[in-house]
């Protein structure tokens, strides 16, 4: 068996792709068009929450028409708390998108901000952006 697939090491390509530099770009773009709709007037950092939970809550075919990106595309946005791995939370809401990139390669992006309401991201959150 291992001989059939060392003569045909294409055969597995599509379940081994990894990503390239234009994920990375797409991540990139997203994660700045996310800090730019969502800016409050406090500053280019602090994200107006609920606003920014609408967002996330949408589902994998409304973010991609929102932002542009093809249907095969994955998107996965999540706000954690500082250094930790905790998601922060609205109103008992997790800020994040309902698909997630485990086991999946994917290419991320990560931006420090803060929230419109100062007792969450204290004193900072990052704004991570995974596109696969």
């Amino acid at each position: 068996m291992t001989f059939v697939f060392g003569l045909f090491p294409s055969y597995l390509e599509p379940f081994t792709a990894g990503i390239d530099d234009s994920d990375g770009m797409r991540a990139d773009r997203l994660s700045q068009d996310l800090i730019r709709e969502h800016a409050t007037a406090e500053g280019e950092n602090i994200l107006n929450e609920t606003k920014l939970n609408a967002t996330l809550s949408q589902n994998q075919s409304q973010l991609r028409d929102q932002y542009g990106f093809t249907r095969g595309t994955a998107i996965n946005i999540t706000v954690r708390e500082g250094g930790s791995r905790s998601l922060v939370t609205v109103d008992g809401t997790p800020l994040a998108t309902e698909k997630d990139s485990r086991n999946q390669p994917a290419a991320a992006r990560a931006r420090i901000v803060s929230l419109s309401n100062r007792t969450r991201c204290d004193p900072s959150c990052r704004l991570v952006v995974k596109v696969w």
